[in-house]
């Protein structure tokens, strides 16, 4: 008797809330389908690695924090890293298209949504990464902590206000 009150009020949640089950689905599916191409086809991207790689090393060399590059590995005088698919901002931005995409927009909404967040996106990944060199060089013992979890979080956070501010600024303003 439970158990069907619990399934009668799922239901009543659900069809009241049609929108926000439409978008969670719709999101869900996207970010599926994102991952699923990109783990095959994740050599043709092979290029962010080594642009972030370079891009971090310039503007860190810009600041006066000396770097080098090699391929896709940066190296500093205390330490080197190699700066892999997760280091690029790719999959923060798969998770912005897919919820720029699925929520409920005029394409033309959703196409500046894109452009402006996505290059926004990829730019504070840039900062991120400056930031862990920074801290690979003056903070060595702090580096672990700082890129694992205080910049992962971070970025999650900035990711999700990027979306909102477009929700707010763009789609409902």
């Amino acid at each position: 008797m439970r158990d069907f009150n619990i399934r009668n009020r799922l239901r009543s949640w659900m069809h009241t809330n049609r929108e926000i089950v439409r978008f969670l689905l719709f999101f869900s599916v996207l970010l599926m389908v994102f991952f699923v191409v990109f783990s095959f086809i994740s050599s043709l991207f092979d290029f962010l690695r080594v642009g972030t790689a370079h891009l971090t090393s310039a503007v860190a060399d810009l600041l006066g924090m000396e770097t080098k590059v090699h391929g896709s590995t940066l190296s500093m005088e205390t330490m080197d890293f190699e700066v892999i698919a997760e280091c690029t901002g790719v999959f923060a931005v798969m998770i912005y298209a897919a919820a720029v995409v699925a929520y409920p927009a005029r394409w033309k909404q959703r196409g500046l949504g894109l452009v402006v967040g996505i290059p926004l996106i990829f730019g504070v990944n840039v900062a991120r990464m400056v930031a862990l060199v920074y801290v690979a060089l003056f903070h060595e013992n702090s580096f672990e902590y700082v890129h694992s979890y205080l910049w992962q979080g971070t970025f999650v956070i900035f990711v999700i206000l990027v979306w909102f501010l477009w929700i707010r600024r763009v789609v409902h303003p």
